[in-house]
């Protein structure tokens, strides 16, 4: 499901203004939408790495349940 960055843009004013917290200039946005960008990627290869290393386990464990 694709999302236009406008759309996500326009959702964070109209919250912004909801809560009378002010107003974020497009470059601030952008700012803002690349950290949270690399915030999550950086999550999803940490959780890649945790499931590689279970994966790993589980295989040495299954090697030794049959040998």
């Amino acid at each position: 499901m694709a999302v236009s960055i406008d759309t996500v843009y326009q959702k964070v004013l109209a919250i912004l203004n909801k809560e009378q917290r002010g107003y974020v200039t497009p470059q601030e946005f952008n700012l803002f939408a690349n950290r949270a960008q690399l915030d999550l990627f950086e999550q999803y290869f940490t959780i890649l790495i945790s499931l590689a290393e279970c994966t790993v386990m589980i295989l040495s464990i299954l090697t030794c349940l049959i040998y």
